[in-house]
């Protein structure tokens, strides 16, 4: 072990340059040319055989046979202008802010370390880089596409940059949050704003909506229940001085378990119908875009505690986090543990 750990210490200044390559040709969502040719070309000089089995979603093998164990990256980036100064920054209007240029790097570490070490393998070890985490969809292409066949386990690691250098942190169970988007439309009648009592003021009816939402969490969940509820658009109208027609409120909840998420749904459905109805207004709510929570299988979490800790290293409990993430996919599939760095 402590050969190993020795021998993948001494990449670091590759793993760098490998970093700051990937980190200065961002591309965001499904389509990442420049990103996927870029590892498809250094895995092909380690001695892979890399294969493209979504758009863009990229697999590679290291040794042979049963167990097959999957280890993921995420390769998308944000579109956000970066402003770092940094010699290897961005210049295209998109950043890694999030971190999947690091994920990458030390991906294409393992798959070097491991390539060298293939003949000692008693398995199969998967590396599977991903698209579009940020956009919730990559995981699940890629495993339409036949990314966990054969598959036992699976394991992610995530970078946090409020953890300190060289700690990892891991939890059991779940560790971060499923997603549900909502869009609620509340329909009133509209008319000249010089004559409200002519009109049903769909804005006045989703405004209470809005706030009456914000009672489930202070007085319907359990206190130790990590659960959020965001309205994030709120849109009616055009002119100041014409009551519309329709009001349009769009948000997520985010919950750790199946039955909290139903209770909030039945509540947020409940609450929306009775208010708007109080104002005289229709309302339609609709959920859609389920995302599952990150859940860390019990034995094999421990068991990768144990061998992280045999390697010398720290490990902290990690607390929940409502932050969402699409490895949730993999997860809800076969054992996974989801890890921070």
């Amino acid at each position: 072990m402590s050969r190993f750990l020795e021998k993948a210490k001494s990449l670091q200044p590759e793993l760098t340059t490998l970093r700051r390559a990937l980190h200065a040709i961002p591309e965001v969502g499904k389509h990442l040319p420049n990103t996927a040719a870029f590892l498809m070309e250094k895995l092909k000089e380690m001695g892979y055989a890399p294969k493209e089995i979504s758009p863009f979603g990229i697999v590679a093998e290291a040794g042979k046979g049963t167990p097959v164990f999957l280890l993921r990256a995420d390769m998308d980036a944000l579109p956000v202008r970066e402003e770092s100064g940094l010699c290897f920054s961005s210049q295209n209007g998109c950043a890694h802010v999030c971190g999947h240029d690091l994920h990458m790097a030390m991906l294409l570490g393992a798959a070097k370390l491991l390539k060298e070490n293939e003949k000692n393998l008693k398995g199969t070890v998967r590396f599977m880089f991903q698209p579009d985490e940020e956009g919730m969809s990559g995981a699940a292409d890629m495993i339409a596409a036949g990314v966990l066949e054969q598959v036992e386990a699976a394991l992610a690691l995530h970078v946090m940059p409020g953890l300190p250098t060289g700690v990892i942190a891991a939890a059991l169970g779940p560790v971060m949050a499923s997603q549900d988007r909502f869009r609620l439309e509340v329909t009133g009648k509209g008319g000249h704003g010089a004559k409200p009592e002519q009109t049903i003021d769909p804005i006045n009816a989703a405004a209470h909506v809005y706030l009456a939402w914000q009672e489930i969490l202070a007085r319907e969940v359990k206190s130790a229940e990590p659960v959020v509820v965001t309205v994030g658009s709120f849109h009616a109208g055009h002119a100041a001085n014409v009551i519309p027609e329709t009001a349009v409120l769009e948000g997520t909840i985010r919950t750790f378990d199946k039955e909290t998420k139903h209770f909030v749904k039945q509540r947020l459905e409940e609450i929306a119908h009775a208010t708007a109805r109080a104002f005289r207004a229709k309302s339609k709510l609709d959920f859609y875009g389920e995302i599952p929570a990150v859940v860390n299988e019990e034995g094999l979490t421990r068991e990768l505690i144990s061998h992280i800790q045999e390697a010398g290293l720290h490990v902290v409990p990690w607390e929940k986090d409502t932050v969402s993430e699409d490895f949730s996919f993999i997860s809800q599939r076969v054992p996974a543990a989801l890890f921070f760095l």
